[in-house]
């Protein structure tokens, strides 16, 4: 990995390493200003693709020793940039799923294969999904009474005025 893409010549740490995401301020520095390393998208172009590494890595932490230099200057960078640490938001959510995704797939073909643990988990996280929907349901509902609530009482005050 070549480091001075991602440090400006007087040694601070540079985070408009994605090519997308421009870093404010960055042409109030004296010197050279680094290149870009990464794009965002989700395949190699011109440059490689940070979010491609990121969902291909085990884990966060591996993604960030394979994308800047240390572990440290990937948490700074997410703590500097609004914008990058949306976009690791984001990629942490759609890691999640991919990888969740994965973990039921393997589940199912085990569970096809006969195994009898595989098909109690799948039985059990379908229960569990679907319990999570209902009270989402519950809390929607609710969320709409509280609402129609607040707008009758805000009628209310209307008329006293």
């Amino acid at each position: 990995m070549d480091k001075s893409n991602f440090y400006y010549e007087n040694g601070n740490n540079f985070y408009g390493i994605f090519r997308e995401i421009p870093m404010n301020g960055a042409n109030n520095v004296v010197g050279v200003i680094p290149e870009a390393v990464y794009t965002i998208l989700e395949e190699d172009d011109t440059l490689p693709s940070a979010h491609k590494i990121y969902m291909n890595s085990m884990n966060e932490y591996e993604a960030a020793k394979q994308l800047v230099p240390t572990w440290d200057y990937w948490k700074e960078m997410i703590k500097a940039s609004l914008k990058i640490r949306r976009m690791i938001e984001a990629w942490r959510e759609e890691k999640m799923l991919k990888d969740q995704a994965e973990a039921r797939r393997m589940l199912w073909e085990q569970a096809s294969k006969g195994n009898v643990s595989a098909q109690k988990i799948l039985y059990e996280s379908k229960k569990e999904e679907q319990q999570q929907r209902q009270a989402q349901a519950r809390a929607a509902m609710e969320d709409k009474h509280q609402q129609q609530m607040a707008e009758q009482v805000l009628g209310r005050l209307k008329v006293i005025k």
